[in-house]
């Protein structure tokens, strides 16, 4: 499924600023009859925040706290709309004009079966990762994947055809997931743009619920999102985060061939000789600092952060206490994790955490690792 990366006609979305948070209210045509589309999904990305669309095809999404998010629209058999949206305070109008999907080729069964078979669990275990919450999680309508793999490049190339559902039991969410090209390399890197919400599930058994709550809070204490809420809260120390930030030092730089000065300087120490989380060719060594720094080093006071290309920031959890019985202070909540960011690039930090845009930097060691079964939507 190609996601078109556009919207339409600006006409209906209302929004209305209310106490720090504001409803979106919109409609979705069909983009050749001009008719009111039913039933299309309409929902703010890597949230539970939704709305499907009634017999005149409106929608309404309340109790929104950022003032940018990114909109989808999505309906079986029409194209996906990704809007990319900034709250004002005057009323604005913005409708949704959704054109029909190309049609698919017919695939065998036998052929379906034969790609899955071969390339499924390479996907599932990229896509979902490899945590205990990954063994909680499965794919409900596996059919809807399709693999394309270039011998030439050894890449495997990914997409589906309708929406991916999957059942997290770990965490209580079910995740409809709108895949375009998921790329995987030979090397096990990884490119995808994949637009996601959340639905809580229900149970009746107390210890169910129960169980997800504490699983959640888990995820929670070492995830990127706490740290980007802490971030923009201006509370990384209160919240048990210490940040060091490590100097690329190039083979090309005066200070290669003074490091102990430089180092004294700079009341940094070696960290190594290699890259972190990157490729780049040249030979340089990694400083990292000796005390943990203050977020307003590279925090801005617009809300965004910024590094250099030299620079790296290594974020290290520092939370040793027990969640209901759970152990904390393993060796999870002590791995660093690193973010690099591309030169002249920002990210901006959202009230929720939410954090934009995902491609101006890199992760690097333990939030790596995470996958799907391991994230929360940005109003958990």
């Amino acid at each position: 499924m190609k996601i078109l990366l556009s919207i339409c006609l600006v006409l209906f979305l209302q929004i209305e600023i209310t106490a720090q948070k504001h409803t979106i209210m919109g409609a979705v045509l069909d983009a050749d009859t001009k008719q009111p589309v039913i039933g299309a999904t309409v929902f703010i990305n890597n949230t539970s925040k939704y709305s499907v669309t009634d017999s005149n095809g409106k929608y309404s999404i309340a109790e929104i706290e950022d003032e940018y998010f990114v909109i989808i629209c999505s309906k079986k058999g029409y194209e996906t709309l990704e809007y990319k949206f900034t709250a004002r305070a005057n009323k604005s109008s913005i409708r949704f004009e959704i054109t029909a999907a190309e049609t698919e080729k017919p695939v065998s069964d036998s052929l379906l079966k034969k790609q899955q078979d071969k390339w499924g669990k390479t996907f599932t275990n990229a896509f979902l990762g490899e945590s205990p919450q990954a063994g909680g999680c499965e794919i409900a309508n596996p059919n809807v994947l399709r693999f394309i793999y270039t011998d030439s490049s050894k890449v495997l190339e990914v997409y589906t055809v309708e929406p991916l559902i999957i059942f997290n039991e770990a965490l209580g969410y079910m995740i409809t997931c709108i895949i375009d090209d998921y790329i995987i390399t030979e090397n096990g890197d990884l490119m995808f743009k994949v637009f996601k919400w959340y639905k809580p599930l229900s149970s009746k058994k107390a210890e169910i619920t129960e169980g997800w709550v504490k699983e959640r809070k888990m995820v929670y204490r070492n995830s990127i999102l706490r740290f980007m809420r802490a971030l923009y809260n201006d509370s990384l120390k209160q919240q048990g985060f210490e940040v060091r930030q490590i100097t690329k030092v190039y083979s090309d730089d005066p200070s290669y061939h003074k490091l102990s000065t430089f180092m004294k300087e700079t009341n940094t120490e070696l960290f190594n000789k290699t890259p972190v989380t990157d490729k780049d060719s040249r030979n340089y060594v990694g400083l990292i600092d000796k005390k943990s720094i203050a977020s307003s080093n590279f925090r801005n006071a617009d809300s965004t952060i910024s590094l250099h290309s030299n620079k790296i920031l290594q974020v290290v959890s520092r939370n040793y206490f027990e969640i209901d019985g759970y152990d904390q202070s393993n060796s999870l909540v002590n791995a660093a994790s690193y973010l690099v960011f591309k030169e002249n690039r920002k990210i901006r930090i959202e009230p929720s955490g939410a954090f934009y845009n995902e491609g101006d930097f890199n992760v690097g060691g333990y939030w790596y690792s995470l996958r799907l079964a391991d994230t929360l939507p940005y109003d958990y």
